[in-house]
């Protein structure tokens, strides 16, 4: 996607480039360009050493997913400990009837296995 957002002055040059990715190509019509920033944590994107060239900043938005990776780390470390998905397929599947502390998917408290961690197989049902 790369899409030229012009001055409502009716100029040919570009003032704003919105674009999945920053290469030589792009710089070349956009010649006004001060800036280019994205919006994530790296920069796999940008073609640094031909904006660079082009006299154009880059910026990025370092630590942005930090603390939303951690937490979709622990959401699955909680998913996978107390197989949710599992025990989800197993409702829809018309296979829980009633309550019973032997016939259900229940997987494990993980504050035993912050405490005893070397006793923990995540593996076992």
């Amino acid at each position: 996607m790369n899409t030229q957002v012009t001055p409502q002055t009716g100029s040919q040059k570009p003032k704003i480039l919105v674009a999945r990715a920053i290469f030589p190509e792009a710089l070349a019509n956009a010649k006004d360009l001060k800036v280019v920033a994205n919006i994530s944590v790296g920069y796999n994107n940008f073609d640094v050493p031909a904006i660079t060239a082009a006299g154009v900043m880059a910026t990025n938005t370092p630590d942005v997913l930090t603390d939303t990776t951690a937490d979709f780390g622990f959401a699955l470390l909680m998913a996978t400990a107390r197989r949710i998905t599992e025990s989800e397929h197993w409702v829809r599947a018309g296979k829980w009837d009633k309550w019973s502390i032997v016939n259900n998917p229940l997987g494990m408290d993980l504050h035993h296995c912050w405490h005893h961690w070397h006793e923990c197989d995540l593996s076992q049902p």
